[in-house]
């Protein structure tokens, strides 16, 4: 007697509500002598088994259904698998593992798997060194996106560049930043005795292009703890209630670790902003967890996220840089850059007087027009009148020529 591809297309007949029951008994009847455990959610099986800690074989008995997936353009193509039967090998075990995904109704989505083993404490074993291997993160960050996770070792690769001191902040902003944040971490026993619960909160707010990004990536480079990085709550087929849930439910295991919200304006709206709050600062343990967002847009969020100290105790703002700012930035840029087209001490202070309202990002594009061409100091001293204008002027509506009028 085998599972087969008719038992799961008859269960998926049923009410949303029996399906699973009806699998558990399927399964019991085709393996009347082994143990099957369930397992709901995030499972992280097929992660597990490329890092090479077991070995997974598709059974035939069931025909397999996939997804394709690219998370991007340096990434390969990936199999996600939806229905599928597996016979795998650990540590000389033999399991079978079905995995069935489907939607109950609405935008939700039920994924499930049962594991067949021997016996129930030789199955919670192998459970539980997938949950231990899955719950560490390495040279590599986690990335939650759509409702999912994935491990991005590039990401990780690409702020290793960033250091605090290459990081441009004004006054002693910088280091207040960076010693909260170790101090934080160092800081456990001390938070236990007085009976402060041990997570942080910290806003970074400002203009685009003033270094909110490359101060996150600074500070993720030179704590080396576990992230989690959003970069969004919207998924297909599940609401923002039940992703936040999974987020913070996974932060809650990979602590002590640091959580980074990017653009927190556009990750909260008034549909999930009572539920994120809960898990931000609700009943659950936050034990461990340092929340770090950013936002170009702080009067777009509500009162409840600004102005309670629980939930974002400190905040930064990263305001258009001054003259000594821009000076400090020009001359990291300049070290950078070819002796002969280098630009003298005298000339700098000349270009960062000249630039007065400018971003940073808008500071360095103004070079990066004819890079390697001319001296920074020709480019952008002819230049920065002009993108000046362009920055103050005001935004020119278009009359709407769409409908003829009477």
């Amino acid at each position: 007697m085998k599972f087969r591809t008719q038992e799961v297309r008859k269960a998926f007949k049923l009410p949303p509500n029996a399906i699973s029951y009806q699998i558990s008994c399927w399964l019991s009847e085709v393996y009347p002598d082994r143990a099957i455990e369930r397992v709901e959610g995030y499972f992280g099986l097929e992660e597990f088994a490329r890092a090479g800690n077991c070995r997974l074989e598709p059974m035939k008995s069931v025909l397999p259904e996939y997804d394709l997936d690219c998370r991007g353009v340096e990434y390969p193509v990936e199999k996600d698998a939806l229905q599928i039967f597996y016979q795998t090998e650990w540590q000389g075990h033999q399991f079978e593992i079905l995995q069935l995904k489907w939607h109950p109704g609405g935008y939700n989505s039920m994924r499930c798997h049962w594991i067949v083993g021997a016996d129930s404490l030789v199955v919670q074993a192998f459970y539980k060194a997938i949950s231990d291997y899955n719950g560490e993160i390495r040279e590599e960050i986690l990335v939650f996106s759509g409702g999912c996770f994935h491990k991005s070792e590039q990401l990780y690769q690409d702020i290793q560049s960033s250091r605090l001191e290459n990081l441009v902040l004004p006054g002693t902003v910088k280091e207040e930043l960076a010693q909260d944040c170790q101090e934080f971490f160092e800081s456990e026993e001390l938070y236990a005795r007085y009976g402060v619960p041990w997570k942080r909160g910290y806003l970074l707010m400002g203009p685009p292009g003033n270094g909110k990004s490359h101060a996150v990536k600074a500070l993720l480079n030179h704590l080396k703890k576990p992230c989690i990085y959003v970069q969004s709550f919207n998924a297909e087929h599940s609401t923002d209630h039940s992703v936040m849930k999974e987020l913070f439910k996974r932060a809650r295991v990979t602590t002590p670790c640091i959580l980074v919200l990017e653009d927190l304006d556009s990750l909260i709206n008034d549909g999930n902003r009572s539920f994120f709050l809960n898990e931000l600062d609700g009943f659950a343990s936050n034990h461990g967890i340092l929340t770090i967002a950013t936002t170009n847009h702080p009067d777009r969020l509500d009162p409840a996220i600004l102005e309670r100290p629980s939930r974002f105790d400190r905040k930064y703002t990263f305001r258009m840089p001054a003259v000594k700012e821009r000076l400090a930035y020009l001359k990291l840029w300049n070290e950078r850059l070819e002796k002969d087209l280098r630009c003298s001490v005298a000339a700098l202070e000349k270009v960062a007087k000249a630039t007065d309202g400018f971003s940073f990002a808008f500071l360095m594009m103004a070079w990066m027009r004819q890079p390697g061409k001319r001296k920074m100091e020709q480019v952008m001293l002819e230049v920065c009148d002009p993108l000046k204008e362009q920055v103050t002027r005001p935004l020119e509506v278009k009359p709407d020529y769409s409908e003829d009028e009477d």
